[in-house]
């Protein structure tokens, strides 16, 4: 957790860095405003050094900053909601001076422009910017060559009936009973979303007559690439 009344921000030196690197972290902004952001960064640029791909928590949206700035220049990729984990990845290539965002595992932004010239040395990870109180948390903030993750996530990040998610939504739990409104008649859509579209798919098929099950039920297999589970 990284929690302070204003601005704090963790940096780590990164060694040797690759011409592709990528950084991922789960993250749970608590604030509504200003909570954080994560980027790669460049100590030596600027008065207070340089955000180079800054992908930024704030006011309710997720977006990334066109000029490595955390409050203006903002372009909005989706809404978050207080107090929830999501996955960020965010992919960099130093040759073209480009990066993509993925946010749970599902391609947000790609071949952004990286805010400076200046090769990074270090990642920054921070809670906000100014007064105030801002919290969020982090877990499993990785750093590594390339843009695919060793341990990439292969489960379900959605799983939704009719649009909405379902109640209690766990992808650790094998099975969940749905009650639908009384006097539905149409067989309703249910949908999968897995975390990394790269390492796994998510299989809905309508099951009605299979021994043992009671009738109307739908099963949802994962498949996930060699050696990443199922």
């Amino acid at each position: 957790m990284v929690e302070r009344h204003g601005l704090l921000i963790f940096n780590k030196q990164i060694n040797d860095i690759p011409n592709v690197i990528t950084i991922e972290a789960y993250m749970r902004p608590v604030s509504t405003g200003e909570s954080g952001s994560i980027s790669l960064f460049n100590r030596e640029g600027g008065t207070w050094g340089e955000y180079l791909a800054r992908v930024v928590f704030r006011s309710e949206q997720i977006s990334y900053s066109e000029t490595g700035h955390d409050d203006d220049d903002l372009v909005n990729l989706q809404s978050y909601t207080v107090d929830t984990w999501y996955h960020i990845k965010i992919a960099h290539d130093l040759n073209t001076r480009t990066y993509d965002i993925y946010i749970d595992g599902v391609n947000k932004a790609s071949g952004v422009a990286m805010s400076s010239g200046n090769d990074p040395d270090s990642l920054v990870v921070s809670s906000g910017n100014g007064s105030g109180s801002n919290i969020i948390y982090y877990d499993d903030v990785k750093v590594y060559s390339g843009d695919e993750s060793p341990n990439s996530n292969a489960t379900l990040s959605d799983l939704a009936v009719d649009g909405t998610t379902v109640d209690g939504f766990d992808p650790d739990i094998a099975s969940c009973d749905i009650e639908l409104p009384v006097g539905t008649t149409e067989v309703p859509t249910v949908t999968a979303t897995v975390y990394d579209t790269g390492k796994a798919t998510a299989e809905v098929t309508p099951v009605f007559y299979l021994p043992g099950m009671p009738q109307g039920r739908f099963v949802c297999q994962v498949v996930s690439q060699p050696g990443l589970g199922e």
